[in-house]
């Protein structure tokens, strides 16, 4: 397994999961003699839940992702210009429609808020 291949399984855990599985990877890629890959592996830290969540939003809806960090370089682009007018309205637009839209797709089934899964 690459090690693109190790990060992306890993990151893709639940938080609580993530040590477990990583050190029994590291392990397998020791075990199959590439000590470099293995150590990389072991280097590989634990999300915070913020990352975690992030990680799972990008993953569930990269194309809304994107569409908010483009919202973000518009709205830098008004504190650039001092257009207030456009600001706001880019504000409320980025609310409205993005982060409201990302926040519903991490919710859970029930509407309760993402949270890592236990187990």
């Amino acid at each position: 397994m690459e090690i693109d291949a190790a990060v992306v399984e890993l990151y893709g855990l639940p938080p609580e999961q993530f040590v477990a599985a990583r050190n029994r990877l590291a392990k397998e890629v020791r075990d199959r003699g590439d000590e470099p890959a293995a150590a990389a592996i072991v280097a590989l830290r634990k999300p915070t839940v913020a990352a975690w969540l992030a990680n799972q939003l990008v993953r569930a809806d990269p194309d809304g992702i994107h569409a908010l960090t483009e919202r973000g370089e518009q709205l830098r682009q008004t504190y650039l210009t001092a257009d207030s007018a456009s600001r706001r309205e880019l504000t409320r637009r980025r609310h409205d429609h993005l982060v409201q839209a990302a926040s519903q797709r991490a919710a859970g089934a029930d509407g309760s808020p993402a949270r890592p899964r236990s187990g």
